[in-house]
């Protein structure tokens, strides 16, 4: 009888033990990883995640008081997962929540968040925000006028891609899902303008010179970016972003003989980047 007790008590003391150990699932390691974050506990950070020197912990440059984290989709691929994550609360950020992507790998039977990728991937998204909404801007600007401040608009696209390209260019990380269906959309945009184009240059035989140059060249450019999307990268998302904006600007000073088509290409841009803009937000 006495030994049934001794056995009862290691198997509750076990039990026990197990009940208050540490988080085991990506779910769970994601979910403290990101309070720890939040709460600004290097320690518990870089004993959840492969960060090597708690010292390197920066916060990733942000004001987390008020913060809350919660996570979404979780997609497992044997020793690697990664979780869509929205962050609410950050200082400066809009109602929508920011939406992110945790990475995770196991090693040794324990799942620890991949420090540099989610690092990665949590900083570079806002830049990319950024990016799809002057892109917006600008397409709101080219339905409008050709003006001085469409040029500025072009000139920001460029320089925020060549952020992208160069934060990236180091991981050289293909995108995660939501930049996949990003891409896929802005794929599909750049196919459909480039056959009207094309349809456009085959009806209009006697157009000018100068505009015919002009519908070839965006014809080339679309197509050619097109197919870099087809393995997308932040790289290829980027150039294909500031390309759509720049032929749609070019598009703007054809003749009065595609002035019909110029309707139709601005509805077709506007509504893309509606659909896009939606993919950037989450929704």
């Amino acid at each position: 009888m006495r030994a049934i007790k001794r056995y009862s008590l290691v198997i509750l003391g076990t039990l026990m033990l197990s009940a208050c150990g540490g988080p085991e699932t990506p779910q769970e390691v994601s979910k403290a990883f990101w309070q720890s974050v939040i709460d600004g506990d290097a320690g518990e950070v870089a004993d959840l995640s492969t960060l090597d020197d708690e010292s390197r912990f920066d916060g990733f440059g942000q004001d987390w008081q008020g913060a809350t984290a919660s996570s979404g989709r979780i997609v497992i691929e044997g020793p690697t997962a990664r979780i869509t994550t929205q962050i609410k609360g950050l200082k400066d950020q809009d109602d929508k929540p920011l939406e992110t992507t945790t990475y995770l790998v196991q090693e040794d039977g324990e799942w620890q968040v991949d420090y540099a990728h989610t690092k990665e991937a949590f900083t570079n998204r806002p830049l990319f925000d950024q990016m799809m909404r002057k892109l917006e801007d600008f397409g709101e600007q080219m339905r409008s006028s050709f003006s001085a401040s469409s040029d500025k608009a072009a000139m920001d696209i460029e320089s925020m891609s060549e952020q992208l390209k160069d934060r990236m260019a180091a991981a050289n990380e293909d995108v995660s899902k939501q930049m996949d269906d990003f891409a896929e959309k802005l794929g599909e945009a750049m196919e459909a303008l480039s056959e009207s184009i094309s349809n456009a240059l085959e009806d209009n035989p006697q157009a000018a010179p100068q505009d015919r140059r002009t519908l070839q060249q965006a014809v080339i450019r679309l197509d050619e970016n097109r197919e870099e999307l087809d393995d997308p990268t932040v790289q290829s998302v980027a150039d294909g972003s500031k390309t759509l904006a720049q032929v749609q600007l070019s598009l703007n000073q054809l003749g009065d003989r595609f002035a019909a088509y110029q309707k139709a290409w601005g509805e077709q841009v506007k509504q893309v980047e509606q659909e896009m803009t939606h993919l950037t937000q989450g929704s």
